[in-house]
């Protein structure tokens, strides 16, 4: 009999298992892949932050006393609607503030009125932001009004000046002949108040002045009737 030299043992199980533990490298790496996919895709898909909420109100108009009054506050970010309130110093008498941020009303007392308005969102939880704020009633415009109380005498043919004082209000004034006229050969400068000129005809003659301040002409102040 002949006694043939034992081959070496075929290696196809350590070759099987070589493959297995390549494929489970292979689903291990694209397992992971397909994770950091899905958390990306998570992360693009959330909600954005909203922007933080903010007065945007800053100097308010000024008012007059006796005279209507009206201004809307202002305010941006968090989520509407808002609900606005005074949380320390207080609004002009007369005026007051509306949930919806509305300052309205009649102020009755020049000065300035500091105070702090905090307005509140409708997100959950809510969202507050506060400002701090003021309005000035100026003082109502002085009324001018005429001083001179008599004129001096004139004399026919005789050069005669005389000038109409007056005080309060804004000057320069503007002066017109309301009533009546002025003795023939007089005129007024309007704006000085001065009445001069050269009367013709004796007699005595009534009128009435009117002063203004030069830049609301037309409205009456005062009147003086001699």
């Amino acid at each position: 009999m002949k006694i043939f030299r034992r081959g070496p043992k075929p290696r196809v199980k350590k070759n099987v298992l070589q493959v297995v533990l390549f494929l489970l490298l292979i689903a291990v790496v694209v397992s992971s892949s397909g994770c950091a996919g899905v958390v990306g895709a998570g992360g693009g898909n959330s909600p954005q932050q909203k922007p933080a909420l903010l007065v945007i109100s800053f100097a308010l108009p000024s008012g007059t006393p006796q005279s209507a009054y009206s201004t809307t506050l202002a305010a941006t970010g968090g989520t509407a609607p808002y609900v606005w309130s005074v949380t320390k110093g207080s609004l002009p008498v007369g005026l007051t503030i509306s949930s919806s941020g509305v300052i309205s009303g009649t102020p009755t007392q020049a000065g300035a009125s500091p105070f702090t308005v905090q307005v509140t969102d409708s997100s959950s939880p809510t969202a507050t932001a506060s400002a701090n704020l003021s309005i000035t009633v100026d003082a109502a415009a002085q009324s001018p009004s005429v001083t001179t109380a008599s004129l001096a005498n004139a004399t026919t043919g005789t050069a005669y000046s005389t000038t109409l004082q007056a005080t309060g209000g804004t000057t320069p004034y503007n002066w017109t002949v309301s009533a009546g006229t002025l003795p023939a050969g007089l005129t007024l400068a309007a704006s000085t108040g001065v009445i001069s000129g050269a009367p013709i005809t004796a007699g005595t003659v009534s009128f009435t002045v009117q002063v203004t301040p030069f830049f609301a002409r037309g409205r009456t102040r005062s009147t003086w009737r001699r």
